[in-house]
């Protein structure tokens, strides 16, 4: 009778869809973001695997509606290694394509963070919008009320890196005179 039972319940997961501890996604989609490197095992993997990390999300309906994604992307990261890159009240207010790039104008909630969190930032969104669009360059901009620009950063595909490329060069054991 257990064995029955287990048979059932075995059918009824498969027939269901349930994945049995594996995530499938029907239109999944790459986020990117900082890893957060608030505890020590996060702090070590931070500077040994590199500062940016990636989430896969589900887009069912949605993997061509840029504004949309756009929104999804500032609600945050829900893995707990990583960390929204973006202050709370982000928001993406346009997003154009022209001439094979993809401009988007944020408003200027973002323009709070510094220079170096800013580009960041700038840098995660526009890799995440790069994988989704296969466009090469993604500018970012924001303006403020009167149209004075408050920050401006250009990313192009082939000179992003998002990776931590540092050799340590080993000191020499030589004496130098």
């Amino acid at each position: 009778m257990k064995r029955f039972l287990s048979l059932i319940l075995l059918l009824s997961l498969i027939l269901s869809g349930c994945s049995l501890g594996q995530e499938q996604f029907i239109e999944p989609v790459t986020f990117y973001y900082l890893k957060d490197h608030s505890s020590k095992e996060n702090y070590d993997a931070f500077f040994s695997e590199g500062a940016i990390g990636s989430e896969t999300r589900e887009a069912s309906g949605h993997r061509y509606d840029l504004n949309y994604l756009a929104a999804l992307y500032l609600q945050g990261p829900t893995d707990q290694q990583l960390r929204s890159t973006f202050p709370a009240g982000s928001k993406v207010m346009d997003i154009q394509l022209e001439d094979g790039a993809m401009h988007i104008t944020m408003n200027t909630i973002s323009s709070q963070l510094n220079d170096m969190d800013l580009t960041i930032a700038c840098a995660c969104l526009a890799r995440t919008f790069m994988d989704l669009t296969q466009l090469e360059t993604v500018h970012v901009v924001s303006y403020n009320s009167e149209q004075k620009l408050l920050f401006s950063r250009s990313f192009k595909s082939d000179n992003l890196i998002l990776e931590d490329l540092y050799i340590p060069i080993p000191e020499s054991t030589e004496a130098t005179q």
